[in-house]
Parts: structure tokens; C-alpha cells; sequence
């Protein structure tokens, strides 16, 4: 409990695990909550806890219908610094239950950490937390009369003052990666299970059940870490095996041909099993961008996606249409302005 009994705690104390833990094995059969080992969240943490690769399985926490019930999570308060950055890494929170209520200003969960604040919210300096290469398996849960809630955030609040970074991570539940926030949070390649796909203004990515399944999520996080990995078709989420395997997701190149002169910026590869919008405009004074096409004569039919199907290197033509100008000279006579403008595809 980063603490024991006759010793003053330390919140800057740092962790690493050395094998998975199991708090309670298995949530099936079970017929009382007696049977269960319940969980009591790391209260106050300021250090770096490393997962080393590791799962965290089995936590129980209910604070449903408790009197004064304490907030839910695998950790309460994570205090961000403005030296060095309040870090977990590396970790995974599998096969957890937090149960709370969502009325009356109840109890709040956040998976790997509840509230994340401010070390000095006194001075000026902004502090700082991370969370690197994690990922939930895990549910909160919010049962009622008439049905049943999951906001299961890897964060529930970020304090005034805070810049949490949120980086190669991905949450499978259908929700968000943080709750409320009243400081900064940075999203860098990170993924919720999701359907359909999309990708939030903050950076979150949307995921289909499918690109968590079939490896193209492990992909983009092996990329970016090594620690990631996947054996698709065995392993049913992203974890940390070192290596994807059975997967058709690759890396390819993406070739955008435009005009002689063009100092625009195109992306250059993608990662097959994602889906991406192509540019949506090419500029070149006195010239309309018709679209792209996969062939330099324009056959066939303009491309605005690269489908989550595709795969292989791609090439795109832009089909630019030069803009003319016209002078009506009258000579006393009256311009007609019913006529038509006839544009190519």
C-alpha cells in the first residue's frame, strides 16, 4: 500500500514487478462477495511504478451503496511533479471490477489511477505525469433500477496544473482513456475499443473489436516499443510478448504525386488494417484539385480513403484542372449571364 504499519509513508517510493500478480484468480462460481479478496487502492503515489512487462489481475473493489465509500481504482491519487514526471509504465489491469454508484456525487473510478493532481498547485510551475505501454482489460461498473453503466477511464480526473501524457497504451472497453480535465492531457498513439473507427481531436484513436483482434493495433504499438506483441488468432488482445505473429499488418509506403514545385507535407507510409483519410485539398494557384486517383491518366474512380482492407506500397495522382482567366470585351453590347461552366472529372 506504498506504506507499513510504524513507518511514514513515502509517495516518491518507486515499484517494478517482477512477475504478474493474482489478487483474486477467477470471478466465476463465485456466489458471495465473502469469498473475494477486495482490493484497497495505493493511496497516494508520487514515483514511478514500472510494470516491467507485467499484469496487475483480479482486483475487486465495491463501494456501491457504502456509506462514505472511498474512490476506486488501482491507484487514488497520482501527485504529478514538475522535475521529473509521476510515471506508471509497462503495466496491464486485467480481468478487474470496480463497482460504484454514479448518483449523488458517489464514489469515482479510474482503473490505473483516480484523481491526478497537482504537486504544488501554490506556484507556478506545471507538473507533470505519465502513463507509457499499459493497457485495461479491466471494467467499472455502475449498476442501477434500470440498467447497468461502464465508464471504465484509465484516468478519472486531471487536476489545474497537470500535463498527463497518455502514450502506446490502449483501453479495451468502450469508453475513454481519461475522464474530466481541468489541466492538459497529451494523446500519443494510443487506441480505445470503439466501433466505428475514429480518432477524437485529442489523438484518441477509435478502434474496432476487429483491429484490437487481428493485430494491427499491436502493430502500431511494437512500432513504437518493443515490449509490444501479439500471437493472433491465440492471444485475443495486444500484450507484451516482444512480437506480433500471425498477423497481415505491415508498414507501407504512400506516394503522393502532385506539381513540380510543391512544398505541401503528405503523409509517406500507413499501417495496413487502419483506415486513413487521403489529403483533402492540393493547392496550386490558379488550379482546381479534382481528386486522387491511383493512375496518372485519372481512370476509374477518385480515392478519398485508404480502406482497412488495403495493403501493399500505393501511389496517387492529383488531378489538377488549370483555372483561366476570361475577358468579355462588349463593345457597347449586353453581357448574358445564363451560361454554364462544363468541369472535368
Amino acid at each position: 500500500r506504498n506504506r507499513h504499519d510504524g513507518f511514514t509513508k513515502n509517495k516518491t517510493a518507486c515499484g517494478k514487478l517482477t512477475r504478474d500478480i493474482v489478487v483474486n484468480s477467477s470471478f466465476e462460481d463465485i456466489e458471495s462477495e465473502d469469498e473475494l479478496v477486495p482490493w484497497n487502492p495505493l493511496d497516494t503515489f508520487a514515483g514511478t511504478f514500472d510494470g516491467n512487462g507485467h499484469t496487475i489481475s483480479g482486483l475487486f473493489q465495491n463501494v456501491f451503496n457504502v456509506a462514505d465509500a472511498p474512490d476506486a481504482g488501482f491507484i487514488r491519487v497520482l501527485v504529478a511533479n514538475p522535475e521529473n514526471p509521476t510515471t506508471i509504465k509497462n503495466l496491464g489491469i486485467v480481468d478487474s471490477w470496480f463497482f460504484a454508484d454514479r448518483y449523488n456525487q458517489g464514489p469515482r473510478v479510474g482503473i490505473f489511477a483516480v484523481d491526478v493532481i497537482d504537486s504544488d498547485s501554490d506556484d507556478d510551475r506545471v507538473s507533470y505525469a505519465k502513463i507509457s505501454n499499459c493497457f485495461n482489460q479491466s471494467h467499472a461498473y455502475f449498476p442501477d433500477d434500470d440498467d447497468h453503466w461502464f465508464y471504465s477511464y484509465m484516468v478519472r480526473y486531471v487536476d489545474d496544473g497537470v500535463v498527463l501524457t497518455i502514450e502506446n497504451t490502449y483501453n479495451a472497453q468502450q469508453d475513454k482513456l481519461y475522464g474530466t480535465c481541468a489541466g492538459t492531457v497529451e494523446i500519443k498513439n494510443s487506441y480505445v475499443e470503439d466501433s466505428p473507427e475514429s480518432k477524437d481531436s485529442d489523438g484518441t484513436k477509435h478502434v474496432t473489436t476487429a483491429q484490437l483482434k487481428n493485430g494491427a493495433v499491436a502493430f502500431a504499438l511494437h512500432e513504437a516499443n518493443s515490449i509490444w506483441g501479439q500471437n493472433v488468432g491465440t492471444d485475443t488482445y495486444p500484450n507484451f510478448s516482444g512480437s506480433v505473429k500471425n498477423s497481415a499488418a505491415g508498414r507501407y509506403s504512400v506516394t503522393f504525386h502532385t506539381f513540380t514545385g510543391d512544398t505541401a507535407s503528405y503523409f509517406d507510409s500507413y499501417i495496413s488494417g487502419f483506415t486513413y483519410d487521403l489529403p483533402d485539398t492540393v493547392v496550386k494557384e490558379n488550379a482546381v484539385f479534382f481528386g486522387w486517383f491511383q493512375n496518372k491518366e485519372f481512370d476509374g474512380e477518385k480515392d478519398t480513403v485508404i480502406a482497412d482492407s488495403v495493403s501493399g506500397n500505393l501511389e496517387y495522382w492529383a488531378n489538377l484542372k488549370e483555372i483561366y482567366t476570361i475577358t468579355f470585351h462588349l463593345n457597347g453590347g449586353v453581357f448574358s449571364g445564363d451560361w454554364g461552366t462544363n468541369y472535368d472529372k
